[in-house]
């Protein structure tokens, strides 16, 4: 790959253009001996992707992208670094299906070695310059399929493995199914469990849980990890000699970097106890966040901090005012409920009159946030939270907190 000091001049120099008219601009043109395409791909890479990467290109500033849709599904750097917190100290570690390499350059750092496979020989060639330019001098790239690498690996040559497969079928279409995806690790289990005593699957996160852990019969953990906005991904730590239940985790990744748990097994949430109720006004209304409802501890939130659930399929739950309990450590959103008005066409009707601007949600009732915001006739925005529910009898409620 000849990327030079010209090459990356350019690339510095109009950081800040629009990559629509460079490519007007410098069409059939050479940057540093390439084809001006590629310095403008690098250009928009770092537009687009700025945050995403933050940390990587902080400390490479001459990162290279080898396509656009390379660095669109490759993971960011801050669950990267979350990923390594999940391998010991001086593993030995594989990346099976390592892309980008922004996973495998986190997972280098903190092993005695680290190999990473790549199928395509431009993404291989530029995760060895990216890894050579970010000092990373423990990690051997090798283009090769995952599936025929492993078939020439020794036993226990690894500690551990890290998996990725892609969620894309040849049409381009996504698909969620473990079987669908490529590689199909249910397939490899057996290979990639006789090379090293573990192995971590990063998967959709559209994937049910329960179908999941019959997949992967020796999971010891699955993980639900996000923001306090999306669930981001699952993934399943798979151990060689793991028997009986696994232990499900939500992790929610906080804006200021620190983490909100909850685990559970899911013969504790089975056991659990949940009591259901109507919120009044004053009563704090709590929203769990999207990686604990992927999760679904559904019963044990009740149980475990003594809060009411609106109904069996509403998720949301409550604190009641004059209860003493405190919000704190809650993992979700804790609003003060305003108002609980009746869903009438007379509440309709006055509804924007009191709240002109709202964010609307819907749980379990009946029609989307959408079509609901449409028939109150408010904007969208706002501290106001308003929630569509339906009680235990299935009654509709409008609940509005902030």
């Amino acid at each position: 790959m000849n990327l030079n000091a010209e090459f990356f001049d350019w690339i510095r120099t109009h950081a800040h253009d629009d990559p629509a008219a460079l490519r007007l601009k410098m069409r059939g043109k050479l940057v540093g001996g390439l084809d001006a395409s590629i310095a403008i791909l690098q250009v928009e890479c770092r537009r687009k992707y700025a945050a995403k990467f933050a940390e990587t290109l902080a400390s490479d500033p001459e990162f290279y992208f080898p396509g656009g849709i390379n660095a669109e599904q490759a993971t960011g750097d801050r669950l990267a670094a979350w990923h390594a917190s999940l391998i010991n100290e001086g593993d030995r570690i594989a990346d099976l299906t390592a892309g980008l390499g922004i996973d495998i350059m986190h997972l280098a750092r903190r092993a005695k070695s680290a190999l990473a496979v790549e199928r395509q020989l431009e993404v291989a060639d530029a995760l060895t310059f990216n890894a050579t330019n970010s000092g990373i001098h423990n990690l051997r790239v090798v283009c090769s399929d995952c599936r025929e690498l492993l078939d020439g690996m020794q036993a226990d040559e690894f500690d551990c493995l890290f998996i990725d497969p892609a969620r894309r079928a040849e049409d381009g279409s996504r698909v969620f199914a473990l079987s669908d995806c490529q590689p199909d690790i249910t397939d490899m289990q057996a290979k990639m469990l006789n090379v090293s005593q573990k192995y971590i699957a990063k998967l959709s996160p559209m994937l049910d849980i329960s179908h999941l852990l019959g997949q992967l019969p020796q999971a010891s953990h699955i993980i639900a990890l996000g923001t306090t906005t999306e669930c981001k991904e699952l993934l399943a730590v798979v151990n060689r000699n793991h028997t009986g239940d696994a232990v499900v985790e939500a992790v929610t990744i906080l804006p200021d970097n620190s983490e909100r748990r909850i685990s559970f097994n899911p013969a504790e949430e089975r056991a659990a106890d949940i009591t259901y109720g109507m919120p009044q006004i004053g009563d704090i209304l709590f929203e769990p966040w999207p990686a604990v409802m992927k999760a679904a501890p559904v019963k044990l939130l009740s149980s475990r901090y003594g809060i009411r659930k609106i109904a069996a399929n509403t998720h949301l739950y409550f604190i009641e005012k004059d209860s003493g309990q405190s919000a704190d450590g809650l993992p979700g959103n804790c609003l003060e409920i305003s108002a609980v008005i009746p869903y009438s066409s007379s509440e309709i009707k006055r509804f924007a009159r009191r709240w002109p601007i709202a964010s609307v949600s819907t749980r379990n009732f009946g029609i989307g946030a959408d079509a609901l915001r449409r028939k109150l006739g408010v904007r969208d925005g706002g501290p106001t939270r308003v929630f569509g529910v339906s009680d235990a009898g299935g009654g509709r409620w409008l609940i509005v907190a902030s």
